[in-house]
């Protein structure tokens, strides 16, 4: 086989391609013990959560950001552009005329662990003064399926990440 342009591009995109897959098991795997040690301590058996309000601790905002902040030094956070950014579409698929459960669902599937969920619900009562947790059940009923589907949407969510 001779070796042209066309074979090195293929070859480099392979061990790409494997090194990326490589590195988000690797992530998973280690973040998997920290994240049951957090659902333990939250309702002490690791992943059965029964409601929203299960993870009220997470949209307390700040005092969840600062206790994760204490435990692990290199936390990763979000830049504050991108939690103005999405604060404000929560607050406009919650406030106006209808509620817009779809870009609410988005939002909260664009966040990668519940630190920046925090994040975002710190921002939210900062600047509207109510505890997102409280907006949302305004708007949405809590058994209703929109709410599981939140819930669902969060219980997947790490707890933290951390820079190498």
């Amino acid at each position: 086989m001779a070796i042209n342009k066309r074979n090195i591009l293929i070859v480099a995109s392979s061990i790409l391609v494997a090194s990326g897959v490589g590195y988000i098991a690797y992530t998973k795997i280690r973040n998997k013990g920290e994240i049951n040690k957090i659902h333990a301590a939250l309702d002490g058996a690791s992943g059965s959560y029964g409601s929203i309000e299960d993870f009220a601790n997470v949209f307390a905002g700040n005092t969840y950001v600062n206790d994760m902040k204490t435990k692990y030094k290199n936390l990763i956070m979000l830049k504050d552009d991108y939690v103005t950014a999405l604060r404000l579409s929560l607050y406009k698929a919650i406030q106006y005329w209808g509620t817009d459960e779809a870009k609410i669902k988005d939002v909260f599937n664009k966040l990668k662990d519940r630190v920046a969920i925090a994040q975002v619900a710190a921002s939210y009562q900062k600047y509207y003064g109510e505890n997102l947790l409280d907006a949302l059940k305004g708007e949405m009923d809590v058994g209703t399926q929109e709410m599981r589907d939140l819930k669902d949407i969060i219980i997947r969510k790490y707890a933290f990440r951390v820079n190498k």
